[in-house]
């Protein structure tokens, strides 16, 4: 018995490798409904991945924060 309060039973040891491999992510995928058209003049629209801005060529602001898994880094 621990006087302490803290004892193996409130521990959980992680091994390193488990941890970058992705255990303990949560991932939550949400349902998004989007209506692509064509059009009479032989143009459509187009799902397309992240903005990447005009000037430099990087990837906006707010996605900078993702991994390489699309997945925001720890």
């Amino acid at each position: 018995m621990s006087y302490s309060g803290y004892d193996i039973e409130d521990a959980l040891v992680l091994n390193k490798a488990s941890v970058d491999r992705g255990f303990g992510r949560c991932l939550v995928y949400r349902k998004q409904n989007c209506v692509l058209k064509r059009y009479a003049n032989q143009t459509f629209d187009r799902v397309m991945g992240p903005s990447r801005d005009a000037q430099t060529k990087d990837v906006i602001w707010r996605h900078k924060v993702l991994d390489e898994d699309g997945i925001v880094a720890p």
